[in-house]
């Protein structure tokens, strides 16, 4: 009897290393055919990619990922209209969700990181007003460029001033120099 239960755990312990190792590998050779197409520059099959593989690699609880990284990938190939809309539907989804829930964050240490969403951190959320106000100057709109550059300053003191005993992302000097241009 000792011996069936000693392979039993055997077993499962084998079937979940499998499981994991096999998991981690799917996202590697997503993550590889990504930098494939950045190699070759072609952004607009990368956008197509990571629209196939949304359910598979994102889910529900990284939407937030896919947003961004859709709106990044349409800014390098240059569709700056819906990378802003990307960029703005991530930002509204951080906002939404800036004020975690208890039993998510209860149940993620008890089950798993995958239950409860991503809600971004800081230079994520920075960064996006940056590409934001790049994409703005792309298409030749100034005043909106000048008002993301002025949003994620804001953003940055908010955090600055919220965290002031912490140390945290709270400047950056691309976000100012981009905001002085």
């Amino acid at each position: 009897m000792q011996f069936f239960y000693s392979s039993k755990k055997t077993l499962i312990l084998i079937f979940f290393i499998y499981f994991i190792v096999g998991c981690s590998k799917n996202l590697k050779n997503y993550y590889d055919e990504i930098n494939k197409y950045s190699i070759e520059k072609n952004y607009k099959k990368i956008d197509s990619y990571i629209d196939l593989n949304k359910d598979k690699f994102y889910g529900k609880t990284s939407i937030l990922l896919y947003y961004l990284d859709k709106g990044f990938f349409l800014h390098l190939s240059g569709d700056y209209q819906n990378s802003n809309k990307y960029f703005t539907l991530a930002k509204n989804l951080y906002d939404e969700n800036y004020t975690k829930s208890i039993t998510n964050q209860i149940s993620t240490l008890a089950i798993n990181d995958k239950i409860t969403p991503y809600y971004g951190d800081a230079f994520e959320i920075s960064m996006l007003l940056a590409f934001k106000a790049l994409n703005y100057l792309m298409m030749g709109d100034q005043e909106g460029a000048a008002v993301e550059a002025r949003a994620s300053i804001f953003y940055l003191k908010t955090l600055g001033v919220n965290n002031n005993s912490k140390k945290v992302y709270k400047d950056d000097a691309f976000l100012r120099y981009l905001t002085g241009l």
